[in-house]
């Protein structure tokens, strides 16, 4: 089967769930038909994109709807927001830079970010309420270019914004560490020293929306799209995933919670295609060892069954270890820590901001020991 015929046979397999869920993106669209039907034609294109392939239809819409409630654009070629395949079936919505300035600037603020790297000119200070910025980019000495040199070589991210109506002003610079750090929470970053997946193909992109996202959380703001797509972006960078169907329902961004597999409504059913993918999706999710029991997997046939429990045994073995940690104090966990992606479990395990904000220090300085 050539290429063409995989992906008119895997839209053929999309375009009924995407249907299903056709007055609900049209309403979150407010309404407006011709916008909700090219809406639902770049939508079909992106969510049958080979990347794409091994995640489920249902976790592709629930991505596509979060995508209607930003209002965003769904064109990958305009870098507003992406769909990133996520831990093994699932999507993650993943916003870009200039998804960012889109929302912002209906906000009523226009924002500017720019990179600067080790070979750049650049200097701030502080003068009461004045910011002196001295930037001059030698641009002959910029190999932007080459993705290794710009990993390697980015300093960091100077964001600056003005209120269209106000004149009020904000920025920021963001430094490569910070933005190291936030790299690392996200969930499809394990490797420390090196980025993976989207952050691999358009690091600097990927680190200015960072950037205009931590500026964005000390701006005023009214609109309840961009306050959105923080909250959302927050949580999918802790590893909460979000229902944005329900969220749509109630108008507030909502974590999902695990779907229990004893329930026969909801269990994967006999012969269904996904039922390998639900199965895996609620492995992954499962908290405690007591929901890991409870899980089901009868509805599998004879091979799923094998993926199924390899995935089992391993998440109860990264089960066992945190319930015999829990006497640990927070900072004995954090040195205890032996990777990176230990590290960003151990956060997303406290989810207190309080608490983090507290070992802000002794997270930055661990996180450093591994790279």
């Amino acid at each position: 089967m050539s290429n063409q015929q995989v992906k008119v046979s895997r839209q053929e397999q999309l375009r009924p769930f995407l249907l299903a869920s056709q007055r609900q993106i049209s309403s979150l669209l407010n309404g407006d038909t011709d916008k909700a039907k090219r809406f639902m034609a770049a939508s079909l294109v992106v969510a049958s994109d080979s990347s794409l392939n091994g995640c489920s239809p249902d976790s592709i819409i629930q991505a596509l709807i979060g995508v209607a409630m930003l209002d965003v654009s769904i064109d990958k070629n305009l870098g507003h927001a992406y769909l990133i395949p996520y831990k093994g079936s699932g999507v993650q919505l993943q916003i870009g830079y200039k998804g960012y300035i889109q929302l912002l600037f209906r906000a009523g603020w226009l924002v500017k970010a720019f990179p600067v790297f080790n070979c750049d000119d650049f200097s701030i200070s502080f003068d009461g309420w004045d910011n002196k910025v001295n930037f001059v980019p030698a641009l002959d000495d910029r190999d932007e270019g080459d993705k290794k040199w710009c990993y390697e070589n980015l300093r960091g991210v100077y964001v600056v914004s003005r209120h269209a109506d106000t004149k009020d002003e904000f920025s920021m610079f963001v430094n490569k560490s910070v933005i190291e750090k936030s790299r690392m929470a996200s969930q499809n970053q394990n490797n420390a020293k090196q980025p993976e997946h989207i952050w691999k193909d358009w690091y600097v992109e990927m680190a200015m929306g960072k950037a205009i996202k931590k500026l964005a959380k000390t701006l005023p703001i009214g609109d309840h799209r961009a306050q959105m797509a923080i909250v959302a972006d927050d949580k999918a960078d802790a590893g909460h995933p979000i229902d944005f169907k329900k969220s749509a329902e109630e108008s507030t961004i909502i974590e999902s919670t695990s779907v229990e597999i004893n329930d026969p409504a909801k269990a994967p059913k006999k012969d269904d295609p996904y039922a390998l993918g639900a199965t895996l999706s609620l492995i992954e999710n499962t908290s405690s060892l007591d929901e890991l029991k409870a899980i089901d997997m009868m509805a599998l046939n004879a091979k799923d069954q094998k993926v199924a429990q390899s995935a089992w045994m391993k998440k109860k073995a990264e089960l066992q270890p945190k319930q015999q940690s829990q006497a640990l104090s927070i900072a004995d966990k954090i040195n205890a820590c032996t990777s990176a992606q230990e590290l960003n479990n151990l956060i997303q395990e406290i989810n207190d901001e309080s608490v983090e904000l507290e070992h802000d220090a002794l997270i930055g300085d661990k996180y450093d020991s591994f790279r």
